[in-house]
């Protein structure tokens, strides 16, 4: 048997826009047009900080 560990960090809105240096509504855009995945949870988006990576034209 095989086990695997995951780990993902995920990353909220103002986090997202202090690594950007985008304005918070940016941020809000680009996840509106799916340009960024995000999960609302509890009245907060939560962003894997690979998607971000992604967005940023990383691998």
């Amino acid at each position: 048997m095989v086990t695997l560990k995951v780990e993902t960090e995920f990353l909220r809105v103002n986090d997202v826009s202090e690594m950007l240096g985008l304005n918070r509504r940016t941020v809000y855009s680009i996840i509106a047009r799916d340009e960024l995945k995000a999960t609302k949870l509890g009245g907060q988006w939560f962003i894997r900080s690979s998607d971000v990576t992604a967005l940023m034209g990383g691998a």
